[in-house]
């Protein structure tokens, strides 16, 4: 029998469903760069890294704007929003409230850290999941077990 020490949670669409924050925060970036996108054209990029989403950008639209650009300006956006629009999903604060009492608990997430912080602290997870691995950890991403195995 496999005895469980500890558990690792994701933050995007398993604590939080912050995907439509994030086509928001990329929506409203790319219109302050002087470009039209919409949902449909983000539903493929869902769970993607977002700086592969603003590499992307760098590679395809005129005039050409560098990536770090991109993902700077989309970090501020969503970090913005998401003050004032994250909720965990129905049921996750007392689920985590109750595991965290008996296992040690943790993330792992895609987002870089400043973007992961800033989701713990307004949800009031910073204390429930004090460590987490994020993209800023790793050299291969998820879904690569690399940050599974470091977490």
């Amino acid at each position: 029998m496999i005895t469980c020490k500890a558990v690792l949670f994701d933050l995007d669409g398993v604590l939080f469903d912050t995907e439509p924050l994030h086509r928001r925060a990329w929506i409203e970036t790319m219109s302050t760069f002087g470009h039209t996108i919409d949902d449909e054209f983000l539903m493929p990029w869902t769970g993607i890294p977002c700086i592969d989403l603003a590499t992307h950008f760098e590679l395809t639209l005129t005039p050409e704007t560098d990536r770090w650009e991109y993902h700077r300006a989309k970090g501020v956006s969503f970090r913005r929003i998401v003050t004032s629009s994250l909720a965990a999903f129905d049921s996750i604060p007392a689920l985590v409230q109750k595991i965290s009492e008996s296992l040690i608990c943790g993330y792992v997430t895609s987002n870089d850290r400043i973007d992961a912080e800033v989701m713990l602290e307004v949800a009031g997870f910073s204390e429930l999941l004090p460590t987490g691995v994020t993209y800023d950890d790793v050299t291969r991403h998820k879904p690569h077990p690399e940050p599974y195995i470091l977490g």
